[in-house]
């Protein structure tokens, strides 16, 4: 197991920005993955994870970019993501692992490399690795750098997942309070009050663990983030003026103009695993930088307030020629089966 950078002695200096990747069998992934099996998905999520990393880098010069795994890269990929600038670290699952059963056991491993990445760097930014940076991350870095950045989702209080991160609050804590949702998107803060809230998350996991079968709905990281704000409530500020959640796919769309105007620094794009930040991907290997935010900005479908069948079955027929994806006979497939609907 990777303990880290060899010879480190203190905490860096400079701040680092990391994404974590878990993976484990027989649990759900992705649920924007449609019809990748588990390896292919795992080659997916490491194509974002370079995407994801490698902008972030070249909006901020004189960061760290670390990628967090529980599993071992291949050597020909872990040659590709490190030329980018990215460091690798292998953890074990451990402190925040989850009973299997939980639809998203995995996703609370990015709290497991938060901790792990809290002893290496003194300032720490932990993102999806289905976002993608587009700023510079100077004011987020001044804004945290006395405080926590979470991402409101700004669910209002019936909203149905705010209403199970609630309810399930109140069956494992016995208290009763209009707990705000805070997404898992994004964690920046210093080390020293990350660690505090790391071991937060540590006691409200436990919690969890040992009462699991009095909730009846998995909110993931998001549970265990949204208490743990809640009892540090002065250290907690929103991150959405850095951050905004795009959600970009047919059934269910909801975006902004704060792509351009009052313009955010990093874009999280949940319905473009598949699409959007795989073309990403394969414009960086081609050309070894990303397009105009103009041209990104059309690849991710931000400018398409409406969705068209067509044109995301297009987008996604595109994907699957790539070698991750499984297969020229299945985009045959779909093709055809576009086509048929249409007439």
């Amino acid at each position: 197991m990777n303990r880290g950078l060899a010879g480190m002695s203190s905490p860096a200096r400079q701040p680092v920005v990391a994404n974590a990747v878990c993976y484990m069998d027989d649990t759900q992934g992705s649920s924007q993955f449609h019809r990748v099996d588990e390896r292919g998905r795992r080659e997916l999520y490491l194509n974002c994870s370079i995407v994801s990393l490698r902008s972030a880098l070249m909006h901020n010069p004189g960061i760290d970019a670390a990628l967090v795994v529980n599993f071992d890269v291949p050597a020909s990929r872990r040659r590709e993501i490190e030329s980018f600038g990215i460091a690798i670290h292998k953890l074990d699952f451990v402190t925040f692992r989850m009973p299997d059963a939980f639809p998203w056991s995995g996703a609370y491993f990015k709290l497991e490399a938060l901790a792990y990445l809290l002893e290496l760097y003194q300032h720490v930014t932990l993102i999806d690795c289905d976002t993608f940076t587009v700023g510079s991350y100077q004011d987020m870095h001044r804004e945290s750098a006395e405080h926590i950045l979470l991402y409101d989702i700004q669910h209002r209080l019936s909203h149905e997942h705010r209403r199970h991160v609630i309810e399930n609050h109140r069956l494992l804590c016995g208290e009763s309070v209009s707990l705000v949702h805070y997404g898992g998107e994004i964690v920046a803060g210093p080390a020293a009050l990350l660690k505090r809230f790391v071991a937060v998350c540590a006691e409200v996991a436990s919690v969890l663990r040992q009462r699991s079968s009095l909730i009846t709905h998995d909110m993931g990281d998001e549970q265990i983030i949204s208490v743990a704000a809640h009892r540090m409530p002065r250290s907690v500020r929103s991150a959405n003026a850095y951050l905004f959640r795009y959600w970009t796919g047919r059934d269910f769309r909801l975006l902004s103009t704060n792509y351009l105007f009052n313009a955010v620094d990093i874009w999280h794009l949940p319905a473009e695993k598949q699409n959007g930040l795989q073309a990403l991907y394969r414009y960086l290997i081609r050309h070894g930088n990303f397009p105009t935010r103009d041209m990104c900005v059309r690849i991710t479908g931000l400018d398409r307030p409406n969705a068209g069948r067509i044109a995301e079955q297009q987008r996604r027929i595109k994907n699957d020629f790539t070698p991750t994806s499984g297969g020229f006979g299945r985009s045959v497939r779909r093709l055809v089966e576009v086509v048929l609907r249409q007439t």
